[in-house]
């Protein structure tokens, strides 16, 4: 299922926000009462940001558009003209591309012949603002943080074989009737982190923090040893050490 959401600025989000609060506000008075006010620690978070609605940004006069519409019918038929084979793409899914390679290997025809021509013909497309092969990021003159980001993602058993990506504010088309999320601008990408109660020092910053700093925050403050997948940092503004 696509994650589709109402615009961030809509009637229905504010609604949700607003009673999700009043769900907060009972749920911290039956832990005062049944565990003792300030006795216990609460983090909230959430897995991603989103962005507006193409709607919104059109009414705001904000350069937008959807991203990758025909965009795997299109290539491959360039990939016919050129290569003699069709439906050389068999996937374009979640700002990936990915090549049939049995298809590939029947008609010998090799990867990263067909990869670079799609690349080229991707950068002629004005809603890319990066196409790069999972292969050749880190030699690609892609800017941090966007090319650490694509390394991050990268599965080797799973991944595509061309990464995209969209300029800013470009909805994939399935969002028409929302919004959705998935990029590594800020608006996607920006989401709050609260710390509240028992050990957790007052204050707040506005330093770049990640999910992945919560479990070893937790753990340093229960004194105990860090999980073993553990990649993140401890908070120490949130725990005062």
């Amino acid at each position: 299922m696509r994650d589709i959401s109402l615009t961030p600025n809509s009637i229905e989000v504010e609604d949700v926000y607003l009673r999700l609060d009043q769900d907060l506000a009972q749920f911290f008075s039956y832990l005062d009462s049944k565990v003792g006010k300030g006795q216990y620690t609460v983090f909230l978070s959430a897995d991603h940001g989103g962005a507006h609605s193409v709607g919104f940004l059109e009414e705001h006069k904000i350069s937008t558009g959807f991203f990758g519409e025909g965009m795997e019918k299109g290539i491959n038929q360039k990939l016919k003209d050129k290569f003699g084979v069709d439906k050389l793409i068999n996937a374009v899914d979640n700002y990936q591309i990915y090549f049939d390679r049995k298809l590939l290997k029947d008609n010998k025809i090799e990867l990263n012949d067909v990869r670079d021509f799609t690349i080229k013909e991707l950068e002629k497309d004005p809603t890319v603002l990066y196409a790069v092969s999972v292969d050749e990021v880190q030699e690609a003159t892609i800017p941090e943080p966007i090319k650490q980001r694509i390394i991050n993602g990268i599965n080797r058993q799973r991944s595509g074989d061309i990464q995209l990506i969209s300029h800013d504010s470009m909805l994939p088309p399935y969002s028409k009737t929302g919004t959705t999320h998935s990029v590594w601008n800020s608006y996607d990408s920006h989401i709050p982190l609260i710390f509240m109660g028992w050990g957790i020092q007052h204050g707040e910053s506005n330093k770049p923090y990640f999910m992945t700093d919560i479990a070893p925050t937790v753990s340093s403050l229960l004194k105990i040893q860090f999980p073993s997948g553990n990649v993140g940092n401890p908070i120490t503004e949130a725990i005062g050490k």
